[in-house]
């Protein structure tokens, strides 16, 4: 798949006419922004998203003599005023054949095109007028264009106006957006490269600004991320794009992108995740879903598991469920038969059931160590016990959802390294004694992330911790780990580290431990209500 940037500037452009700020008056090209347009191309298919005033000098620009389609965002003028020049397309090689231009776009979208080019759809037309053929799209419905899939995400543009971005394949589109629903980010599940609107860093009342972009951009998790529909407000990009998270990037004017379609996904794949439930264990079950697979959860709540799969149905995704306590085999046993029964194999077994514990082991009841290694430890045994003969079969995935504290010692949580070393262990040993049979192990390490797991921590005499001491607002989400995890399991990774504290810590510990050891007691001391204090 390429894409091409036509245009990345606002309504006005870049340079604005009369304008002498630095912006405008920069030699830099990438500064120069025609009005906000983009190509795709993808298994002999050019996509067009967006048409407005500069479409016949960005065609131009580019050289393209030939489109299948053109996908419109929304009615403004920026956006659709430059239809009236589709008409090239429609003779290049006359006077042989007539070639009409498929126009995609919601009703409202395509009212306007119909009453701004009344005369490309006039019962007696006159010669040149451009020939288009209107497709109204709904955007809770994908579409197709010549074969090529194409899923609309709606947000609104402000009160008065909706906006439509478009996903093919590992791209999202995105322009325009001020706000999007979470059933719409669902949408975005997976992507490799995300494009969004950021108008500039102050607030706007009809754009998302900087820092509403970057937030999107967290909660999808794309591998890269890129900015447009930008004004000269923005700065200088020399200037603003290093300030920019590394995988995020300001687009150019004329910018191309080569992107893997060929991405898989983990669609039909069929997995069983333990601690579905809740937390991190929830949000894979709700995001893999979404990508296709077909989902067997298992916790020890019922009641929960019920609410998570019929969410997950009622979006017309496929669950199953099974109550179980991974302490117990037989049980585990029952949540794997489960799933053979109910799709006839597993790809991916995901071990994310576990609990944690907040206290010195001076102080702690050896009951709460025990309690950590059966539910960490020996569900993660039990479950890939009856699991591993499917995965054997299929050549699936282990997961292990494991932590910082399974790769070095956490003071307050020895019960909880404990596990997680021993869960690790455990992991390795098996990834080598499979290696002939094609079985992928990956240990996942989240850094401190926003669930329950922290709410339901224990502490010294094994009673929950109630609320977290840490500020939730500044984790991980648990949708970011979900995400990030189905991209180690598509991509066979061995270890997957999510944040900057885990690749740190997994570098330093082989050069400085001593410094490692300094550092994490002083980390974990500065906690509300340290253990260490």
């Amino acid at each position: 798949m390429k894409l091409t940037f036509l245009g990345t500037g606002t309504s006005q452009g870049v340079p604005v006419i009369g304008c002498r700020c630095a912006v405008c008056m920069s030699d830099d090209r990438r500064d120069r922004r025609l009005r906000t347009s983009a190509m795709v191309e993808t298994r002999g298919v050019r996509l067009v998203i967006d048409a407005g005033p500069d479409f016949r000098y960005q065609m131009l620009r580019t050289g393209v003599r030939h489109i299948d389609a053109i996908l419109l965002t929304h009615e403004h003028k920026d956006h659709i005023g430059g239809l009236d020049d589709v008409r090239a397309f429609n003779f290049v090689d006359y006077p042989e054949a007539i070639h009409k231009v498929g126009i995609y776009a919601t009703p409202r979208t395509a009212a306007c095109v119909r009453k701004d080019f009344d005369y490309a759809f006039a019962q007696d037309k006159y010669r040149g007028v451009p020939e288009i053929e209107l497709h109204e799209i709904d955007p809770a419905c994908p579409f197709s264009v010549k074969g090529v899939e194409i899923v609309p995400v709606a947000g609104r543009h402000s009160e008065r106006f909706a906006v439509t971005g478009y996903r093919i394949g590992p791209l999202a589109y995105l322009t325009d957006f001020k706000t999007i629903e979470e059933s719409e980010v669902e949408k975005l599940a997976g992507v490799e490269v995300l494009v969004v609107n950021a108008l500039r860093f102050a607030p706007h009342y009809s754009h998302f600004n900087v820092a509403e972009a970057l937030e999107l951009i967290r909660r999808v998790a794309p591998r890269e991320a890129y900015l447009t529909h930008m004004s000269h407000d923005i700065g200088l990009q020399a200037v603003t794009e290093p300030t920019l998270p590394p995988h995020v990037h300001m687009a150019c004017d004329t910018l191309e992108l080569e992107i893997n379609d060929g991405y898989e996904t983990l669609k039909d794949k069929v997995i069983v995740i333990t601690g579905a439930s809740s937390g991190i264990g929830e949000a894979m079950a709700r995001e893999y879903a979404a990508q296709g697979a077909r989902v067997v959860l298992g916790a020890r709540s019922v009641q929960k598991l019920q609410l998570v799969a019929g969410g997950i149905r009622t979006h017309g995704g496929q669950a199953a469920y099974c109550g179980v306590d991974v302490t117990k085999p037989e049980e585990c046993r029952e949540l794997i038969e489960t799933a053979v029964r109910e799709f006839g194999r597993i790809d991916v077994l995901i071990c994310n059931a576990g609990i944690s514990m907040r206290a010195l082991f001076d102080d702690v009841d050896l009951e709460v160590l025990h309690r950590l290694m059966d539910v960490n430890f020996w569900g993660t045994v039990n479950c890939c016990k009856y699991a591993l003969p499917y995965l054997q079969q299929s050549k699936g995935s282990i997961v292990g959802i494991s932590s910082v504290a399974g790769l070095h010692g956490l003071p307050g949580r020895t019960g909880y390294s404990a596990s997680k070393y021993a869960m690790t262990g455990f992991l390795e040993t098996l990834r080598i004694e499979n290696l002939k049979k094609g079985l992928h192990v990956m240990i996942a390490c989240p850094g401190f992330t926003a669930s329950n797991v922290r709410f339901s921590a224990l502490t010294a005499d094994g009673s929950q911790q109630g609320e977290t001491p840490r500020d939730e607002s500044k984790m991980m989400t648990a949708e970011q780990v979900a995400r990030i995890v189905a991209k180690g399991i598509l991509r066979r990774k061995r270890l997957c580290l999510m944040e900057i504290e885990g690749r740190a810590t997994h570098f330093v510990k082989k050069f400085a431990p001593a410094f490692l050891d300094r550092m994490f007691y002083l980390v974990m001391a500065r906690e509300p209500d340290s253990p260490l204090k």
